[in-house]
């Protein structure tokens, strides 16, 4: 699975993840359009839907 568009990075020596502009796709359906998460040390991230299940 990959994403398209924007950008992800590794902050500049701080440990941070930062997302920006991703959009990811199926087919013709979009799952998520051009969001922005930013993740900072001793942050836990999850982004569940409604099938979290499946893979």
């Amino acid at each position: 699975m990959s994403a398209e568009g924007g950008a992800g990075r590794v902050g500049a020596g701080n440990g941070s993840v930062e997302l920006v502009g991703v959009t990811k796709r199926f087919g013709t359906v979009t799952a998520v359009d051009a969001i922005d998460i930013q993740v900072r040390p001793g942050e836990f991230l999850s982004l569940l839907g409604p099938h979290i299940g499946a893979t």
